[in-house]
């Protein structure tokens, strides 16, 4: 009889740990009508980006991959927004006209207003050619054009002229060489 109790102990603790596996995994939410379900607003990140924004507290909005922000006056301290996928944010970018890049880098972006379609009107950058050392410097993104280095050397771009992305061309991000983004 004590064998059939410690079998069922066991068998109960097993459960309870897959449980907490299984509920300690990202809880991606991509779209509105997701977010809705449950029961989030669906509200605007930035100027191009949406994401869920829960319920959840601190602590439940961590386990599940969310992203936290204190906030005094909010009813839990702060607010919690839900994961969205990395293939959802990237529709939202090219959605709002937007390239999202550099292809297959670890922290890629989203530089609005670059997506090359045939009815995009060229814009020209007040900025073009000046040099810069972050994306954030340029209003069409600071690129590299020089001798070949390898990703993550040290470099000093130039702010495209426009808002097209023909070819290939190789992102600066804080001063070191970052990808490429490319467009048609």
């Amino acid at each position: 009889m004590k064998a059939f109790w410690v079998l069922l102990l066991s068998l109960a603790m097993g459960t309870a740990v897959l449980a907490q596996g299984a509920a300690a995994r990202p809880a991606v939410i991509d779209s509105q009508a997701e977010c809705t379900a449950m029961q989030g607003a669906w509200v605007q990140r930035s100027s191009w980006q949406k994401a869920c924004q829960t319920s959840w507290g601190r602590t439940e909005c961590l386990r599940l991959g969310g992203q936290w922000s204190p906030m005094e006056a909010a009813p839990l301290g702060g607010v919690c927004f839900a994961p969205v996928s990395e293939s959802a944010v990237a529709q939202q970018c090219a959605q709002t006209g937007g390239n999202w890049g550099p292809s297959g880098s670890p922290m890629p972006f989203c530089q609005p207003g670059t997506a090359s379609a045939k009815a995009a009107p060229v814009r020209k950058a007040p900025d073009a050619n000046k040099l810069c050392d972050s994306q954030r410097d340029c209003s069409y993104g600071c690129v590299y054009h020089g001798p070949k280095v390898e990703p993550g050397a040290d470099v000093m771009g130039r702010c495209r002229p426009t808002n097209v992305v023909k070819g290939c061309s190789d992102l600066v991000e804080k001063g070191r060489l970052a990808g490429q983004i490319c467009g048609g």
